[in-house]
């Protein structure tokens, strides 16, 4: 098993090379204090490592993916249809921290004053609905390939007249040039298999003035260097959410620049989303806990459910050590 070759190392030692506040907490600590180890240990004995590294990253595995997780998400996330993060500024999780990417999206839309807006990655509707019902003289436009989220947008959008749902792969997604006052996706462009051309693409489309705006997860830098057992446990997550590969902050920034968008603002929300993957981690470790019961009970579970599990015990994790970090960027097309 994997777990065998890891190295171990010392959280002191790699306090001096990461720039990420939670060292703060911790002078002396060693990475097994803040259970890393023992976690991939769990999942490894539960499933395997090497068979969650093997499962496949692109669209058809998001689409699944999405669709087995559909009721977890709804159980244990959020029965209103949120399928992000929950941000709780003040450390202590509450579901309502779901509305707080489309409140700013709202407060853009209520600055820009954007004729047409678009969301890329609408999933259930339940970002969509929020802003449409808050602008009605603005048209907006969802894109989404996944069935069941499709079918749920339209439900959730059946009586706002100014909201058109599409069945597209954003890859794919070409607006017309010039056409749109704000683009933005909330967890969503990180299954981009061509980051850089889709943000060329988004800024063709902008008008001038014109911004998008994206919540995401991100790597944090300098990963190459990162101890063995950080990279393995990014890579998991990575890998059992279906999405190809989280990028940096500085990734995304220069690929915006390289498309002709200026970057306007960077909300690093990293310590504000650590409650709600707190929470998933005390989810999914009961579901690894040993025993014939639990071996059962994962045996009766969507392989795409448990696999989401995995994710849910490594990310707090990965976030307090700061292997992966949650921003909001906001892109500006120049106006010249």
């Amino acid at each position: 098993m994997l777990m065998d070759s890891l190295p171990r190392k010392s959280f002191g030692q790699a306090a001096d090379r990461y720039d990420t506040a939670v060292f703060d907490e911790v002078e002396s600590a060693t990475i097994d204090s803040y259970r890393l180890k023992p976690c991939l240990a769990r999942i490894d004995r539960a499933i395997g490592l090497d068979a969650i590294l093997d499962q496949p990253t692109d669209s058809p595995a998001v689409i699944d993916y999405f669709r087995s997780s559909f009721l977890a998400y709804s159980l244990f996330h959020s029965l209103q249809g949120s399928v992000h993060l929950a941000v709780n500024r003040d450390g202590a999780y509450r579901a309502s921290g779901c509305l707080h990417q489309p409140r700013e999206i709202a407060m853009r839309i209520r600055r820009l004053r954007p004729e047409q807006v678009v969301e890329l990655g609408c999933g259930r509707g339940y970002n969509l609905a929020y802003v449409a019902r808050r602008h009605l003289r603005r048209e907006f436009t969802g894109i989404d390939i996944t069935p069941w989220h499709l079918a749920m947008s339209r439900l959730r959008t059946l009586c706002c007249r100014n909201v058109r749902i599409l069945k597209q792969s954003f890859d794919d997604y070409e607006p017309d040039r010039a056409s749109l006052g704000l683009v933005y996706d909330i967890e969503a462009i990180c299954y981009s298999t061509q980051p850089d051309l889709l943000l060329k693409r988004i800024a063709r489309g902008l008008r001038p003035g014109g911004e998008f705006v994206t919540f995401n997860g991100f790597r944090g830098p300098g990963c190459e260097t990162w101890p063995e057992s950080w990279q393995l446990a990014v890579q998991l997550i990575e890998t059992s959410m279906a999405v190809p590969q989280f990028h940096t902050t500085e990734d995304w920034i220069g690929w915006a620049a390289d498309a002709g968008l200026q970057l306007v603002e960077h909300d690093d929300l990293s310590t504000a989303v650590l409650p709600s993957f707190l929470r998933f981690k005390g989810l999914a470790s009961r579901l690894f806990r040993a025993g014939p019961l639990r071996d059962r009970i994962r045996g009766w579970l969507p392989r795409k459910t448990v696999l989401n599990a995995v994710a849910g015990m490594l990310s707090a994790e990965t976030f307090r050590l700061g292997c992966h970090r949650y921003a909001m960027l906001a892109f500006r097309k120049d106006e010249g």
